[in-house]
């Protein structure tokens, strides 16, 4: 399973070089020197930067986002290893839009809304799952191999919920009733959304843990980490 990679986009736009030597050169190089039956790679759901409405692994992708252009990258060379090479049987590239929970960067939304609320323009989706039902999907994926070629499948929730549904849902779970005010731009408006069906149908998973599970859940992590900093 393939996971390392450089998941900043402000990064990516910074240091565009430094995000395709991780993302693309250094998937390459493992692919150069290893061989494997069945690789699992974890792609993006940024990919698809650019689009509008319902997404797939059949749309055309053009993206102009450093990070997404570094990742399509990779799962290009994926294709070419398993077609020209004999030491790629099989591949499974996963376009993850993202989880969130324990040990997950400060910067990450979810973590920032915990911290906000539970310690007191244009629609712009976000799509993440509670990390433990991303390893479920994960160990899925690892446990039921292509029969033959790169099989390349979404995963995400694809509810087309936008950021300020989730920054609401989450202030209402703590208690809150939040102030929202908008502070500059994102590098890309998210205006897509995937079927989340046919990630189930392929290996019988669907996520389990709502929003406000997680966050609850999340917060009591964050708190047990404030106390130990503390001490």
């Amino acid at each position: 399973m393939a996971l390392a990679s450089n998941t900043s986009i402000p990064d990516s736009i910074e240091r565009p070089v430094e995000d395709l030597t991780i993302n693309a050169f250094g998937l390459l190089y493992v692919l150069e020197n290893f061989a494997f039956d069945h690789l699992v790679y974890l792609s993006s759901g940024a990919v698809y930067i650019g689009l509008k409405g319902l997404v797939g692994p059949a749309s055309a992708l053009s993206p102009t986002l450093p990070y997404a252009i570094s990742k399509l990258a990779a799962e290009h060379y994926i294709r070419a290893f398993v077609q020209h090479r004999q030491t790629l049987s099989c591949a499974t590239i996963m376009r993850f839009f993202g989880a969130y929970g324990p040990y997950e960067p400060p910067r990450k939304l979810y973590t920032r809304l915990v911290h906000q609320f539970a310690f007191k323009r244009d629609p712009h989706f976000i799509d993440a799952m509670y990390i433990d039902d991303a390893v479920r999907a994960l160990f899925a994926v690892l446990a039921q191999p292509p029969q033959e070629g790169v099989c390349c499948v979404d995963l995400g929730l694809g509810s087309g919920e936008t950021v300020n549904s989730v920054v609401v849902r989450a202030a209402h779970e703590f208690g809150l009733e939040p102030q929202i005010s908008y502070k500059g731009t994102p590098a890309e408006y998210i205006q897509f959304v995937i079927d989340p069906q046919l990630f189930t149908h392929v290996y019988g998973f669907s996520p389990t843990i709502s929003l406000e599970t997680g966050l609850r859940t999340l917060a009591v992590y964050l708190a047990q980490q404030e106390r130990d900093s503390n001490q």
